[in-house]
């Protein structure tokens, strides 16, 4: 179980090529970001209805400045919990 706040945030220039009112499961087939565990992401993912048998492709960043700055600069998507 997730404790606490858990946000999925993107560039808006990400946010144009998804499709109209996404889905979590339209991430899938995209590098993800994420500060403290993959582990966290899955969950997340899970919660809200999308289970795969193999982890989301995701880099870690352990800095959560640094993980939206990146989200920024590089127009991905990233798991940060302090947005």
């Amino acid at each position: 179980m997730l404790h606490g706040r858990f946000t999925i945030v993107c560039s808006p220039s990400f946010l144009e090529r998804l499709p109209p009112d996404p889905v979590p499961h339209d991430l899938l087939e995209h590098r993800l970001m994420y500060e403290f565990s993959l582990g966290h992401l899955i969950r997340w993912f899970e919660a809200a209805g999308v289970h795969r048998p193999d982890p989301p492709r995701a880099e870690q960043v352990d800095d959560s400045h640094t993980l939206v700055f990146m989200t920024w600069l590089m127009s991905e998507v990233a798991a940060d919990p302090y947005v």
